[in-house]
């Protein structure tokens, strides 16, 4: 089953705090951020949470994302879908002026647009990175509020800000 993993690279320091050392080979890895629910399975109204990808499939199968995608006459749709439900990340819109917006798990239904999300600087299908668009609002990311830690809550804010902080990417992911 395919997840979707926050990009890392090279060069990203996360959690440092300006202390980092760039020649400390110990930094040359890859943290593997994915999205998990809490638990063993996704509620609804859950948020989703950074956590650290299990490199077994089946030990976190009731808590994988998986991108379910669709292609339209406007480009690439996705549904990021809890892999054992019918529960989908979507995006609460922002009611004060953090310019934050949280996402939680809701039932798929197609005919709701919170479930639906676009792909930026890349498409899901075709592109090794690409970024996590809320449906008609490409000024905004899925990421985390910064640095990704975990239990984090994945959230969507300005890109902006998230390009700042390089968690604005995001991967499809498959365990070995």
């Amino acid at each position: 089953s395919t997840r979707i993993k926050m990009y890392h690279e090279l060069g990203y320091f996360w959690q440092c705090d300006n202390v980092c050392d760039d020649s400390d080979p110990a930094l040359d890895f890859d943290p593997k951020w994915c999205l998990q629910c809490d638990g063993t399975a996704c509620e609804e109204n859950e948020f989703a949470r950074m956590r650290t990808c299990d490199e077994t499939p089946a030990s976190t199968e009731n808590t994988m994302f998986e991108l379910d995608i669709t292609t339209t006459e406007l480009g690439e749709e996705a549904k990021i879908k809890a892999s054992n439900s019918n529960l989908c990340l979507t995006v609460e819109k922002y009611t004060d002026k953090t310019n934050r917006m949280n996402t939680k798990m809701k039932p798929c239904d197609g005919s709701d647009s919170q479930i639906w999300w676009t792909g930026g600087y890349g498409s899901f299908s075709g592109s090794v990175k690409f970024e996590v668009h809320p449906k008609g609002d490409p000024d905004y990311c899925l990421t985390t509020q910064h640095h990704p830690k975990d239990g984090e809550d994945a959230r969507v804010e300005k890109c902006a800000f998230a390009r700042k902080d390089v968690s604005n990417f995001w991967i499809k992911y498959t365990p070995e």
